[in-house]
């Protein structure tokens, strides 16, 4: 009974410990590293039979680390590049922030000037005098136009 009942008590233990969904025989290695692969990372057997050496799970440890770090030193890499990025775009935006400030006081100014020449356009045409002026300008055109088409035929 006790050994049926150690065997059972291990038996939960590995489950415990292996991730859902593994078979018991199947060999799986760190980091998604297949068999034999390049990444220099050997197969861990869970079967219960021979199981890796101390030192060989810390070479690989050690390997995981060293891959981890230097997905580190590429990710804080990428992350100062960004950073540059924001910071060029940042100056660009307030750059573009005064130029449209500068267009928007120009519009305003212009805006300001034509309304008070339309003003003064309404008021001068308001007096009467004003058109009288405006048909003798144009009887004098009138005129100088007519005597030009006499003197060149």
């Amino acid at each position: 009974r006790r050994q049926r009942a150690g065997a059972e008590a291990k038996q939960v233990v590995d489950e415990r410990r292996r991730p859902e969904g593994l078979a018991t025989d199947i060999p799986y290695s760190c980091m998604n590293g297949a068999a034999g692969s390049s990444s220099g990372l050997n197969p861990v057997n869970d079967s219960g039979i021979g199981y890796t050496s101390h030192g060989s799970v810390l070479l690989q440890q050690d390997n995981v680390m060293r891959q981890q770090d230097a997905a580190l030193t590429d990710l804080s890499k990428s992350i100062g590049t960004l950073r540059n990025v924001g910071g060029q775009i940042h100056n660009e935006l307030n750059l573009q922030s005064n130029l449209l400030d500068n267009l928007e006081r120009g519009v305003d100014r212009t805006q300001g000037t034509l309304l008070t020449q339309q003003t003064r356009m309404k008021t001068l045409m308001k007096k009467k005098d004003t058109w009288l002026y405006c048909c003798i300008i144009l009887l004098i055109i009138v005129l100088c136009v007519i005597i030009y088409v006499m003197l060149t035929t």
